[in-house]
């Protein structure tokens, strides 16, 4: 089985602020780390780490940063599916980190919004029933739209992580099997129990410090977050992801009590750590963590 993830890759410069900006403001920060990123390259990263067969499939420019991107991602586990996008540059994130360990991330979408259907389409002919496909929130509404109609005729597992989130996507959310989401997230799209009343079967939440739980058809099961000094939160989302998800395939299992844990020990790994794709746990660490 392959997890085929349809998202974005970016170049990210993480900056630590003392305070966050206002408007007509001038701040001082200082840089933490620069290097790959994006929602759809650290989840396809950490899948790939914690011992699952992935394909990455995203936009990218004929720059430097997505030269940067793609010495990077050699030395990863996964299949590579980059898409060149004439004249476009690299997608770029800027990360604020404040001392709290809370961010804010500021994303370009050129090259991701630049995937249309007929890319998504090409990249999901060899699919086979069994395969999972994984999107988020940077893709254009049609592509994702033909992602998740493709991946339905394929026979494939549908899974979502609706963020950066957009207007269109809550009526996409019932097309999948599972949707990971943040409280944020939740609330603006009326909470648990309204995502499960508009059709979607599976829910997971992530809530930070109170832990993360998971609502579906068998409840709702809960588990605490992992102890640990916080550094940075900024790819804490995408490691619990990660580990979460491949625990469940791995395991052939719903998404349990097991998959979250496995979710919040990656996540704790993660905000103990500077940066986005830097923090994410090694293989090493991931393996730990799938036998626990």
């Amino acid at each position: 089985m392959r997890v085929h993830v349809i998202g974005n890759v970016a170049f990210d410069e993480t900056l630590a602020v003392g305070e966050w900006p206002v408007p007509g403001a001038s701040i001082l920060c200082r840089m933490v780390a620069g290097g790959p990123g994006g929602k759809g390259l650290n989840q396809a990263v950490a899948l790939a780490r914690a011992g699952v067969d992935v394909r990455l499939v995203a936009g990218i420019g004929e720059d430097a940063r997505g030269a940067a991107i793609r010495a990077a991602l050699a030395a990863e586990p996964l299949v590579l599916g980059l898409v060149v996008m004439p004249g476009r540059a690299t997608d770029l994130s800027i990360v604020l980190s404040a001392p709290d360990g809370d961010n804010c991330n500021i994303t370009t979408t050129e090259c991701a919004g630049a995937l249309g259907p007929p890319e998504v389409r090409t990249a999901l002919a060899r699919a086979a029933a069994g395969d999972a496909l994984l999107v988020q929130g940077n893709l254009s509404e049609a592509a994702t739209r033909t992602a998740l109609d493709a991946a339905d005729a394929r026979g494939m597992v549908r899974v979502m992580n609706p963020s950066p989130l957009r207007p269109w996507q809550a009526a996409l959310l019932p097309d999948c099997e599972a949707v990971f989401l943040n409280g944020a997230e939740a609330e603006a799209l009326g909470g648990v129990a309204a995502l499960h009343a508009a059709g979607v079967a599976v829910v997971v939440l992530t809530r930070g410090a109170a832990g993360a739980l998971v609502s579906g058809p068998g409840g709702v099961v809960e588990v605490a977050a992992e102890a640990v000094e916080v550094r940075d939160t900024t790819a804490a989302g995408d490691a619990f992801l990660g580990a979460a998800l491949a625990s469940a395939l791995l395991r052939r299992s719903a998404i349990d009590a097991v998959a979250l844990q496995a979710g919040a020990c990656a996540a704790a790994v993660a905000v103990s750590r500077a940066g986005a794709f830097a923090a994410l746990p090694a293989r090493e660490e991931f393996a730990a963590i799938m036998r626990r």
